[in-house]
């Protein structure tokens, strides 16, 4: 299977689910129906939100970019495989500063002091349980070269997305 559909078919999703759409002459998504700026509303205006809905452009410069579309996603090649590695760190990456950004927030709001207590609460207000974790250790070890996980889950590996 070319890496051309899955990366169509994510951006499809990703458009659909979020209510973003771009179109073919624009640099920047129309974000105007979205959560973020429903939620803000015309008299009621939230910086963060506003700021978040304009930088989540980076996943849609991501999944617009087309260099990889003829890569096979199950063909073992190994510059095949490199390349899709790197896009989906690229776009992990994006997540991650996200999943960053509302913990932070939710440790500001409801005073909390540190930053690990902030994410386990949000996660649980968010009835994420462990799954916001799973995420957040899956990107810093594989994604992130932190020193606690250097080398020990990255691309010499054998991983599956």
């Amino acid at each position: 299977m070319k890496f051309k559909k899955i990366r169509v078919d994510t951006l499809t999703y990703w458009f659909k689910n979020s209510n973003r759409s771009r179109s073919a002459t624009s640099l920047s998504d129309c974000y105007n129906d979205t959560f973020l700026c429903r939620l803000q509303g015309e008299d009621f205006h939230i910086s963060f939100l506003c700021n978040l809905a304009e930088w989540l452009n980076n996943i849609t410069d991501i999944l617009t970019d087309t260099r990889l579309d003829e890569c096979d996603a199950e063909n073992d090649l190994l510059l095949d495989a490199e390349a899709i590695f790197r896009f989906y760190t690229r776009l992990f990456l994006v997540v991650s500063e996200v999943i960053e950004d509302f913990i932070d927030l939710h440790r500001k709001i409801k005073e909390l002091r540190s930053k690990k207590s902030a994410g386990k609460d949000f996660a649980m207000s968010l009835s994420l349980n462990h799954n916001l974790q799973d995420i957040s250790d899956y990107i810093n070890s594989v994604c992130k070269h932190k020193v606690t996980g250097l080398h020990c889950h990255n691309h010499h590996l054998a991983i599956e997305f």
